[in-house]
């Protein structure tokens, strides 16, 4: 009924976009002025969601 394997791989994925997220150590608005830094957050924000 469910594709176990798929539901592990969106899970995997979405733990690794995550830990490279936290890995950016943002910690506040200001870390977030760095333009690099903003796109590379809200695309990762936007693939979790994906």
């Amino acid at each position: 009924m469910f594709d176990i394997e798929r539901i592990g791989k969106i899970i995997s994925d979405i733990e690794r976009f995550l830990s490279d997220l936290d890995s950016m150590e943002i910690k506040n608005v200001d870390d977030l002025r760095d333009r690099k830094t903003f796109y590379a957050s809200s695309m990762l924000i936007f693939v979790i969601l994906n």
